[in-house]
């Protein structure tokens, strides 16, 4: 995917891993809350038809493809599997642990293709 392509390019030679972090706010007195945001996020509007036209999400076999629908979207969809590789590799390779969502990406598309993510990599549960 072009956003995969990107990633790529202008990732480190040397992977972080981990991302640097920094303050956030005050400490609710909640020990659940971070006291830290990591200072680099991936934006997940994209993993959504949220930018997206009937004839991008298509693919040669079927073009232009149905609409996806937090009811109808699978992981088998072409642009799917691309948006779970990417998500994918920014966490495992990048060490982005940020994902900004939100439920107008897509009616809900965005965090239904990050729970397809969760669930194809045991190394994002981790």
């Amino acid at each position: 995917s072009w956003i995969l392509r990107t990633m790529l390019s202008t990732a480190p030679a040397t992977p972080l891993k981990k991302v640097p972090r920094r303050a956030f706010g005050t400490q609710l007195g909640n020990d659940k809350l971070s006291p830290t945001l990591p200072l680099v996020g991936l934006g997940c509007s994209s993993f959504s038809t949220f930018f997206w036209t009937p004839d991008d999400l298509g693919d040669e076999q079927q073009h232009p493809a149905p609409l996806l629908t937090v009811d109808t979207i699978t992981k088998d969809h072409p642009r799917v599997q691309e948006w779970i590789e990417t998500i994918c590799f920014a966490v495992v390779e990048c060490g982005i642990t940020l994902l900004d969502t939100a439920p107008w990406y897509g009616h809900g598309t965005s965090e239904v293709v990050i729970g397809l993510a969760l669930q194809e990599s045991a190394e994002l549960r981790a």
